[in-house]
């Protein structure tokens, strides 16, 4: 049987010829993509893994709290230092404008937690592959900012519990996803001082 020939930008190659070359470039292409996909994918799989573990572990205490303390109660769990309370602040973190009710939840908490969120999110897709450091602090933000974003649509405010204290001296009462922003942002500080330096 006669050999088929095709003709390619002036070239004669055989049909056999060309269809492995085709065969070897996608197979480049698909090495080169999936290359490609690891070093995107991390900084993703870093910002998945760490919202979604806050952001259960922030919902799953809190739900414990509503389920086993009514409003305003008190249970000490290290005497004279920590105490687990039911608080309802609508306030931001650590009680920071909790005067304010349901007009500055409204239009204001809401709305903002709602930009910055986005925000964090435009910041982590154009961040470098090697500013994982930046990546995992903003997502700790971003993963706070949801969880207290969820109590303020649920409930009207933030259920926040963890209180910590020495004598009557007291630290305004918080919970998991206040721990979260303000480790976050210390790291993100971190990364931004190395970084500059």
């Amino acid at each position: 049987m006669g050999s088929f020939r095709y003709g390619w930008s002036g070239d004669c190659i055989t049909l056999k010829g060309w269809v492995l070359q085709r065969i070897i470039t996608l197979i480049q292409e698909c090495k080169r993509r999936v290359v490609v996909i690891k070093k995107i994918a991390l900084k993703y799989w870093l910002l998945m893994v760490i919202v979604l573990t806050l952001l259960v572990s922030d919902q799953a205490t809190k739900a414990m709290v509503i389920n086993s303390l009514s409003e305003n109660e008190t249970i000490p769990v290290l005497e004279g230092y920590l105490n687990l309370t039911h608080v309802r602040n609508q306030g931001a973190a650590f009680g920071i404008l909790s005067d304010g009710g349901a007009r500055i939840q409204r239009y204001f908490f809401i709305p903002i937690t709602i930009v910055v969120s986005l925000a964090i999110l435009i910041i982590i897709s154009h961040s470098r592959k090697d500013e994982i450091f930046k990546v995992i602090s903003l997502s700790m933000v971003l993963s706070g900012a949801l969880g207290n974003l969820m109590d303020r649509v649920r409930w009207g405010g933030v259920v926040d519990f963890i209180d910590i204290h020495y004598g009557t001296l007291h630290w305004p009462a918080f919970n998991v996803a206040d721990a979260s922003i303000s480790i976050g942002v210390i790291l993100l500080i971190v990364h931004l001082i190395v970084d500059h330096n």
